[in-house]
């Protein structure tokens, strides 16, 4: 799982979407369209994605592409944004489109503005907006005015399919259960011992 930490308050939390902490609420946002089923991606005549300029002037951000590798589409706002729509999703297997036509069509129909209120309150919100047109004239948007933190049991269910998709099922609840019960081992490891042996 992934962690930012706010070197003024020491705060932490947990990122939703597996990529640069920019591309968060933004994301979250094309997510919340995605899933209300609005959102044909075939029908899509244009994406604008609104960020704070600390996000579009953050080196990477704003970039759509082509993506030579997976940490320029984690960087990339537009890429997580699209990706987001495409599989009505977030995870890991949204950076397996870096060469997609349908994800660089869409790309190209996309651009990032600075939001002057988003601006405004940040670094105190963190917010992200988008609004996408349809073929037939429809807008549909989602703005957020913060990020919403992953909850315990969505970091869990990430490091789980994460975990699976490596070393299987089997060896996946081995390294779970030891995970979770790392404060009462007499030896931890034993967590280093079966990592070292899936690697």
């Amino acid at each position: 799982w992934s962690s930012d930490v706010c070197s003024s308050d020491l705060s932490v939390y947990h990122k939703p979407v597996p990529a640069c902490n920019f591309a968060q609420t933004a994301t979250q946002a094309a997510l919340a369209l995605a899933q209300r089923g609005q959102c044909r991606v075939d029908q899509i005549s244009s994406i604008t994605i609104q960020v704070p300029s600390a996000g579009a002037q953050y080196p990477g951000c704003d970039f759509l592409g082509p993506f030579d590798h997976v940490l320029q589409a984690k960087m990339s706002i537009q890429y997580n944004v699209v990706a987001a729509l495409m599989c009505a999703g977030v995870s890991e297997a949204n950076f397996d489109l870096l060469e997609d036509p349908k994800l660089h069509a869409l790309l190209a129909k996309t651009r990032l503005e600075i939001d002057d209120d988003m601006t405004r309150v940040y670094p105190g919100s963190q917010g992200g907006g988008v609004e996408v047109v349809l073929r037939d004239g429809r807008r549909i948007d989602k703005r957020l005015v913060d990020v919403v933190n992953a909850s315990p049991r969505e970091v869990f269910e990430r490091f789980s399919s994460a975990t699976r998709a490596v070393v299987g099922p089997t060896h996946a609840e081995q390294i779970e259960r030891l995970i979770d019960g790392l404060e009462h081992l007499d030896d931890a490891g034993q967590l280093a011992a079966i990592l070292a042996a899936e690697a």
